[in-house]
């Protein structure tokens, strides 16, 4: 029996001009993450999403940082499919943006924002939509 799922959309984006490497790295590898079938979604649908997913070491990489700013005691669901761009890549050849920063990441990613999201105001600090 394939799972149900009501999880969202994450989306998940980079460009500080600072930690884009950290993630080029993880992207240039060559084993893509598998979709994988649910209730709402046929296998042979999300397989024609293959050749776009994000790399397992991205996803990998990415499950664990969530996990570590939600804490323990949240659980968080892996993902059935993914999706990948790479802004520097045909026909884009660069994605920019920036802004003058008036607090750092590292400052802003704290213990309070590791608290139960059911209970407590949810922190937004990189904005740039």
């Amino acid at each position: 029996m394939l799972p149900e799922t009501n999880n969202s959309m994450l989306l998940g984006s980079y460009g500080d001009m600072e930690t884009e490497t950290f993630w080029k790295a993880l992207s240039d590898d060559k084993v893509l993450f598998e979709v994988k079938a649910i209730k709402s979604a046929k296998i042979k649908e999300l397989r024609k999403f293959s050749d776009v997913q994000a790399t397992r070491l991205i996803v990998a990489e990415l499950m664990s940082q969530l996990r570590e700013l939600h804490g323990k005691n949240v659980d968080i669901p892996e993902p059935y499919i993914t999706y990948f761009r790479d802004w520097t890549d045909d026909p884009f050849g660069a994605g920019y943006h920036a802004w003058k920063a008036v607090i750092s990441n590292a400052k802003c990613i704290n213990a309070s924002m590791r608290n139960d999201l059911l209970h407590c105001a949810l922190v937004h600090c990189f904005i740039a939509h």
